[in-house]
């Protein structure tokens, strides 16, 4: 299939499909698969103009099959898009391995910098956009009766502010003329992770039916501007019936963090100081109703 559009933007685009039917769609025990079907795909959108959005550029090409051991590779890569005033100047999307035994990457940057608060407490300074660093692997074993169909490993997940030299700064009102002047003078961290997730595990389970179930996230942690989350595995399941409500539960914990210290970085010209530690606990959970428990204490000092 081959097609053009030479109006406010260009695009072309190349699909082929050969094969039995889509195997990975069937694949619910007990059941016999049919030739695996293979996808053959590449093409590029350019120079599209709308009300709310803008895109200079779109490319993406993807090879692969239903097949588990067959090769897959895919890759999408966008340069300067925008849907009303969120932008990203360039991302890029890379799926590689087998269905089998998967990985996907991702990094992008955008011309936005942290909110000023976080700046504050990352000690970024007047750095002007941000990068993303994510991997997430995986393997699928639809037929594998008793255990999840895929299994997830989210590798890696960073955000990181840079300096962009080619990003316009945003305007600034004149109620924050003085701040932006004391941004524009700060000491910049180079590129400093201000959201660091670490490694976790995350399965898909199927029922009886062949139906998505439950998601379940293992325990994991992650660190913002200084502060270090901490969860305990958590789940979220379907509705076991039509009409019935989906359920989820989540434990999350703030690791004892010192207060003043936290101040200070936020109000430098305040003169924060002292040794009190706190600490946070949330609970929460939904089965039809919500269920709330969160809890603020002094952990020293």
């Amino acid at each position: 299939v081959r097609a053009s559009w030479p109006t406010r933007g260009a695009a072309k685009f190349d699909i082929q499909l050969s094969g039995g039917r889509l195997a990975i769609a069937d694949g619910a025990p007990g059941r016999h698969a049919g030739a695996p079907l293979r996808i053959v795909t590449q093409g590029e959108l350019s120079d599209w103009v709308g009300p709310q959005f803008k895109l200079a550029r779109l490319q993406w090409s993807a090879h692969g099959s239903s097949d588990p051991q067959a090769p897959l590779a895919a890759s999408v890569t966008l340069v300067d898009g925008q849907v009303g005033v969120a932008r990203i100047a360039h991302a890029q999307a890379t799926l590689s391995g087998s269905l089998a035994e998967h990985q996907l990457a991702l990094n992008g940057d955008a011309p936005v910098s942290p909110p000023a608060w976080v700046a504050h407490l990352a000690n970024i300074g007047n750095a002007n956009a941000t990068h993303l660093d994510a991997v997430l692997q995986g393997r699928w074993r639809p037929q594998a009766a008793g255990t999840p169909a895929w299994l997830g490993h989210l590798a890696q997940f960073d955000l990181r502010a840079a300096n962009d030299p080619k990003a316009a700064p945003l305007p600034a009102s004149p109620a924050s003329a003085a701040a932006a002047a004391r941004a524009a003078s700060a000491p910049t961290v180079v590129n400093p992770t201000w959201i660091h997730v670490k490694p976790f595990d995350l399965s898909l389970s199927r029922n009886a039916a062949g139906e998505w179930q439950t998601l379940r996230v293992a325990a994991g942690g992650a660190e913002f501007a200084g502060l270090a989350l901490n969860w305990q595995p958590s789940f979220w399941s379907a509705p076991a019936t039509p009409g019935a409500s989906a359920h989820w539960a989540v434990d999350a914990a703030l690791a004892p963090f010192s207060v003043a210290q936290l101040m200070a970085r936020a109000q430098p010209a305040l003169g924060w100081h002292g040794d009190l530690q706190m600490t946070t606990q949330l609970h929460a959970a939904f089965d039809g109703q919500w269920h709330v428990a969160a809890q603020l204490a002094r952990a020293g000092g």
